[in-house]
């Protein structure tokens, strides 16, 4: 059971710049498990000190600092982790937002554990799926996050286009949860007698 209240956080820091599927993951999470704090993205050495040391604020995929008690999730500073930011945040709240609820824990994992996957390069589409499909225009949600990224904008156009890829990740656990309620209906189906 996690033990972080994500209310109690005043705000969250992850990087500026080029942003990827595991942060954006990561913040829907936050956001699902209570966060309502500001949300800052940057580069400043200053601000991610301050950051890393403060206690009401969380930071995510930069400062090179796992320490869920101080609210700092990120996963660079281990070439072994087995889990990138959104996988992190998941274990903390998985049993907040899915309390009792193995299936639905099962399927949206595995949205965030695909995440994860790619992320950490763990994933190889092309052998996986073979080059045909990908030449078909198949793409993971981590792509489809990617592909929002407009750094000719700036740093307003870049924060624009993180809260529009925070919306594929949201409709990713939103499908996630759906194919989880079908299975329990499956599940608990009731099998009648066949009478013909």
């Amino acid at each position: 059971m996690n033990t972080i209240d994500f209310s109690h956080f005043h705000s969250c820091l992850t990087h500026d710049g080029i942003f990827h599927a595991d942060e954006v993951g990561a913040k829907v999470l936050i956001d699902r498990a209570g966060f309502k704090g500001d949300f800052i993205r940057s580069r400043s050495t200053t601000i991610l000190e301050t950051s890393l040391h403060d206690p009401y604020t969380l930071v995510l995929d930069c400062g090179m600092k796992l320490n869920p008690t101080m609210g700092n999730f990120d996963h660079h500073q281990d070439r072994n982790a087995n889990h990138a930011t959104a996988g992190l945040i998941w274990n903390e709240v998985k049993d907040q937002l899915y309390p009792n609820d193995p299936i639905t824990q099962q399927f949206v994992g595995e949205v965030i554990a695909a995440i994860d996957a790619v992320d950490l390069g763990k994933e190889n589409a092309q052998t996986a799926l073979g080059s045909e499909l990908i030449a078909r225009g198949y793409r993971s949600s981590s792509a489809i996050v990617s592909g929002f990224n407009r750094p000719e904008w700036g740093a307003e156009g870049q924060d624009l286009q993180f809260q529009m890829a925070m919306q594929v990740i949201e409709n990713e656990i939103y499908a996630a949860e759906n194919r989880a309620k079908a299975e329990k209906e499956y599940i608990n189906r009731e099998i009648l007698d066949n009478t013909v």
